[in-house]
């Protein structure tokens, strides 16, 4: 399962927990995440993991998606540490805690996670997740997200 750590909007700080399937985010009630933002095309984007990590799709939104503040026009891998950007709202993928490093891990990864400084945000007891694993099949009704349960 992947986490986009949500780091602008009033949600700022909590975690979002997405299913291992596709994801479309935009306002239509079609999406499985729906965000309320007239920034925000109907169909905006589409999140994709796989087993290499999770990529991000621009629909043909009007006001584009963005990743490390650089529009992007073909499909992309999001990165740890990578922030994604739809109109107003901005989401971290955050970067791996200490525990899902493996002791075959190679250096250059961990010598990168020990030079940034970074503490999980569940480490700092700040975040609480929004849970989505509910998100609905296309034709069913989506849940309304945004707002943790």
């Amino acid at each position: 399962m992947t986490e986009l750590l949500v780091i602008s909007g009033k949600h700022a700080g909590k975690t979002l927990s997405l299913p291992d399937r596709d994801i479309v985010i935009g306002r239509d009630k079609s999406c499985q995440i729906l965000l309320a933002s007239q920034d925000i095309s109907r169909r905006h984007c589409l999140l994709r993991p796989s087993l290499n990590g999770l990529f991000v799709t621009d629909l043909g939104s009007r006001n584009g998606t963005f990743v490390n503040k650089r529009r992007i026009e073909e499909e992309t891998m999001l990165r740890p540490g990578d922030v994604l950007t739809l109109g107003p709202l901005s989401f971290k993928l955050p970067r791996p805690a200490i525990s899902s490093i493996s002791d075959n891990s190679e250096d250059v990864r961990i010598a990168s996670w020990l030079s940034d400084g970074y503490t999980p945000a569940a480490a700092k007891g700040d975040t609480a997740v929004i849970d989505i694993l509910s998100i609905p099949e296309a034709g069913d009704e989506p849940p309304l997200n945004g707002s943790p349960k």
